[in-house]
């Protein structure tokens, strides 16, 4: 009788998972790589789609050292912050903010209004999480500054105004912000918080289901984004690769780290490079690539790719044109030029792409 109930169960089962098309399971999680991996489920031998995120590539590493402020929060710090604000923060913001708290992000377009544009940028930066309240903690303090009660009260278009649900985690570029919005106009608190977009008018132009929607769809893409950043996985010198470009590509880096400091050099690409090389190579119809060999390692001990710690010489490549960075909305064309004048190079098969921007325009 147990046999025939187990063999019963058994093709229940089986019945039950055949038909089965596809399977498609997105998962979060830290990974060295940034691409799905499949799987097969053993029982319908059909494809697991795991979608990855790596958080560790989500922030740019300040230039400088690591301090309180910019330090990743303790779990305890966190914790304060939502005692602080009355709600519980998304998991993956939480995770982030222990990793760095706040700061620049490596990816900041995002496709909205069916169009890819810049979201974060002019500075713009996810806003640190300070040990007590500072400045602008909600869109009421937001409002309350320019606006009478009378006035508050007319913003919602429900019978509901919580202006206090809609924690502001980036005061963007000074003219607008990104918020958590627990239902500021809903008679409901939102445990999942969404994600909204505000001009200094207090005029919503962007709003997402959730933080992951954010963090999984940002681009390296616009005027932010020209430089294509290419990594040298073996053990070779930056001194190695410099000679190595000049010989093949026939042309030579005319700046270096040895170069007297010039009055600005705090704030050129350069300065907290411990070595870097500079130059342009000139090519047909007024194009030229602008070419930035430097370390991966800032002077500080940070990384300019802190998921690729191993790589210690980073090329950057700027496409120009009439001597104007070209915007990086056709990267295919100008990422082949690249590849064809790097595959000229003796160490080629240690070359890997490692941030390059999205292609959106075939033809130019």
């Amino acid at each position: 009788m147990k046999k025939t109930l187990t063999l019963l169960l058994i093709i229940g089962f089986f019945t039950i998972c055949k038909g089965q098309n596809k399977i498609v399971k997105e998962e979060i999680f830290e990974d060295e790589g940034n691409k799905p991996s499949v799987k097969i489920n053993r029982f319908t031998k059909t494809k697991i789609i795991e979608k990855k995120m790596n958080l560790n590539t989500f922030w740019k590493q300040p230039t400088k050292e690591f301090s309180e402020k910019t330090i990743g929060r303790t779990e305890k710090e966190i914790q304060t912050r939502e005692e602080q604000i009355g709600f519980k923060l998304p998991n993956t913001y939480r995770e982030l903010m222990k990793i760095q708290n706040g700061g620049f992000i490596r990816k900041t377009a995002f496709e909205y209004n069916k169009t890819l544009q810049s979201l974060i940028y002019n500075g713009a930066m996810i806003d640190h999480i300070y040990p007590e309240p500072f400045g602008h903690e909600n869109m009421l303090d937001v409002l309350s500054e320019w606006m009478d009660e009378e006035e508050i009260d007319l913003v919602s278009d429900t019978d509901y105004n919580f202006l206090k649900r809609l924690i502001i985690i980036s005061h963007m570029d000074g003219h607008s912000f990104m918020c958590f919005d627990y239902g500021w106009n809903e008679k409901e608190i939102k445990k999942e918080p969404e994600v909204c977009f505000f001009n200094d008018d207090f005029k919503e132009y962007l709003r997402l289901n959730n933080f992951d929607e954010f963090v999984n769809g940002l681009m390296y893409y616009g005027y932010e984004a020209s430089h294509y950043y290419f990594g040298f996985k073996e053990n070779i010198s930056i001194e190695e690769v410099k000679k190595e470009l000049e010989l093949k590509l026939n042309f030579e880096f005319e700046k270096n780290y040895t170069d007297e400091p010039g009055k600005l050099n705090e704030y050129m690409w350069h300065a907290h490079f411990p070595k870097w090389y500079q130059g342009v190579l000139k090519l047909e119809n007024d194009l030229a690539l602008s070419l930035h060999l430097s370390s991966n390692k800032f002077k500080s001990g940070n990384y300019l790719f802190q998921e690729k710690k191993q790589t210690e010489v980073i090329l950057a490549i700027i496409p120009t044109k009439n001597k104007t960075n070209i915007l990086s909305n056709n990267s295919s064309k100008y990422l082949k030029i690249m590849n064809e004048l790097l595959s000229k190079c003796s160490f080629q098969d240690s070359i890997e792409e490692l941030l390059i921007p999205v292609n959106k325009v075939e033809n130019e």
